[in-house]
């Protein structure tokens, strides 16, 4: 696991060593933003996992893969 926050300009709340809260975008309903900066990147193929937990109970979890050039 890498720590999130040295791949995002976003500034993230943290919750716990390697986890963060994510807020909601002003005036948005569902809608959630993170910022990637990709100058700590290699070119490659990147899957970033986003898991969602409830406490220690896993709720769910979406993969989303990416390319860097």
């Amino acid at each position: 696991m890498i720590d999130l926050q040295d791949y995002v300009t976003s500034t993230l709340d943290k919750a716990t060593e390697k986890s963060y809260y994510v807020t909601r975008l002003a005036n948005a309903q569902n809608e959630y933003q993170i910022n990637m900066d990709l100058t700590n990147l290699s070119s490659g193929g990147y899957a970033f996992v986003f898991a969602l937990y409830d406490g220690d109970v896993k709720i769910g979890e979406i993969s989303k893969k990416v390319i860097v050039r």
